[in-house]
């Protein structure tokens, strides 16, 4: 074999779009809604971050899995990029759910302390009246 000589491989093109469809319709986003359901509170955040990591090792485990008894590049690209795609969908659908818990635990936070506000202000105010 030349040293010199070409190798080529096919390739296979990642629709790498900055947002997946499937994402949501999957995981909507309904501000009104959010603000009507259970408090959020950080152990709901951090049992998110938990369950994304726990997904994020599985995929990453059974990857390995796959990889070790690939015998030929091609099958060891294509799994790498079907294991990459899986990654990024996750990672994108993981992490639209913590900020959306993120967000609402912010807006609980603001409403209470808008209220806190309003009792000082009114407290503050009814001397003068």
């Amino acid at each position: 074999m030349d040293p010199h000589e070409r190798i080529s491989a096919p390739v296979t093109l990642i629709d790498w779009s900055p947002i997946d469809a499937s994402l949501t319709k999957a995981f909507p986003i309904d501000p009104i809604a959010s603000a009507e359901t259970a408090p959020v509170g950080f152990h709901n955040i951090a049992n998110a971050y938990g369950d994304y990591t726990k997904k994020s090792l599985e995929q990453t485990s059974a990857f390995f899995k796959q990889i070790a008894g690939v015998r030929s590049i091609d099958k060891a690209f294509e799994l790498q990029t079907e294991f990459a795609k899986e990654a990024c969908n996750t990672f994108l659908a993981e992490s639209q759910k913590i900020r959306e818990l993120h967000r609402e635990l912010a807006r609980q936070r603001l409403r209470s302390l808008e209220g806190f506000v309003d009792k000082m202000t009114q407290s503050a105010l009814s001397p003068l009246r």
